[in-house]
């Protein structure tokens, strides 16, 4: 798959104004998104980065070759993936529990294993080049369980865990996002890596991800095939659009693609 793309800045005060236009633009009303968002690290060794061969002999036909391909990316070169399960607000622990109970004995929880998530891989952008949008391959395994073990037996090491909250709308093939991240405590981030829980912190407790708590615009596209230039022509098309509507609103350039590099550095 290749994500055609074009990302933006929202102050904080100006979300409930942003989230309006866009509301009318798409004529629709925004979908909540609330997700945790668990980042592997690849190990160095590239033999150590490939999938279980009997995780793909488990696989459906018509998913095999899209696993097989996620493979070649992966035994390729070492990057971060995510891990991404949708939660609810009423997931989050209150402020007087947080991650325990009254009795101060850790709440139990399923392990992360059990929760059905999606494997989300994004190389880095393409090389600059005349497209007026950013561009790169990606691949998204989605409803799948047990994804915590699966990168554990690859030898990937969970980095840490962000929270995601935002709105999604969606105008034609074109996808928007208005998102934020947030940290979470250190001492709830020790407890995800050591036994891939499900229990949240209190909302409280979060930490905007960036100092200013700016929100990110994101437009996309995704095109199956990045060898059909119609489709590709059609999906830029359609994102230059987007960013004709709310010129004056919102600034989207191509960004530089060392800004959005999801490689590994030794």
């Amino acid at each position: 798959m290749h994500e055609l793309f074009l990302i933006s800045h929202c102050s904080d005060e100006d979300v409930p104004k942003a989230t309006k236009l866009l509301q009318g633009f798409c004529e629709m009303a925004p979908v909540s998104i609330i997700n945790r968002r668990l980042i592997w690290e690849a190990p160095q060794v590239p033999k150590q980065r490939g999938l279980d061969p009997q995780f793909l002999m488990r696989q459906p036909q018509h998913r095999l070759p899209l696993w097989k391909a996620l493979q070649d990316s992966l035994t390729r070169q070492a990057y971060y993936v995510n891990l991404v399960y949708g939660v609810s607000r009423d997931q989050f622990a209150s402020v007087a529990t947080d991650v325990r109970n009254e009795e101060g004995r850790e709440r139990e929880q399923l392990s992360l294993d059990d929760m059905p998530g999606s494997l989300y891989w994004v190389d880095w952008p393409d090389p600059k080049s005349s497209r007026p949008v950013n561009s790169r391959n990606a691949a998204s395994m989605d409803n799948e369980r047990g994804l915590c073990s699966l990168m554990r037996s690859m030898g990937y090491k969970l980095n840490k865990e962000i929270i995601e909250e935002g709105f999604r709308f969606i105008h034609g093939n074109v996808i928007i996002h208005i998102h934020r991240y947030f940290d979470t405590p250190s001492t709830v981030q020790e407890v995800v890596k050591a036994t891939f829980s499900t229990a949240l912190p209190s909302y409280e407790s979060l930490i905007p991800f960036d100092s200013e708590n700016k929100w990110i615009v994101k437009a996309q596209v995704d095109v199956l095939n990045a060898n059909d230039q119609d489709h590709v022509q059609k999906g830029i098309d359609e994102l230059l659009s987007v960013r004709d509507a709310f010129d004056g609103y919102f600034d989207f350039p191509v960004l530089e693609r060392r800004m959005l590099d999801t490689r590994v550095r030794t």
